[in-house]
């Protein structure tokens, strides 16, 4: 039905599911304010292991040698951590993934 009413969109062959900005809305808002970290929580810990850097002993931060696959990782992830600082502002919403969630962060401006 999200499909058809153009709401959800799929693609098999980039592997990607998009839900609609309202749809997003109105799922969040449905969502009880004390549960809505353990949602948030768990998108960062889905999106760490694609985007995070190694961090160093020596210098607290090492960049990966930033290969073309890693600048499409980057790129098609951006959009969802976007959204997500948005989504946590707009909500009050606290990590308990705080460490991980600056992680994620200085992965984009790397």
């Amino acid at each position: 039905m999200l499909l058809q009413a153009a709401l959800m969109d799929k693609s098999i062959s980039h592997q990607v599911l998009s839900v609609h900005r309202l749809v997003q809305a109105a799922v969040i808002r449905r969502i009880p304010s004390f549960e809505r970290a353990k949602y948030l929580d768990a998108a960062i810990e889905l999106l760490a292991p694609i985007l995070v850097d190694m961090w160093s002993q020596d210098t607290n931060y090492e960049l990966k040698t930033w290969t073309k696959q890693v600048w499409i990782q980057h790129e098609r992830c951006l959009p969802h951590i976007t959204n997500l600082v948005k989504q946590m502002k707009m909500h009050e919403i606290q990590t308990k993934r705080r460490q991980k969630l600056g992680e994620l962060l200085i992965s984009c401006v790397g």
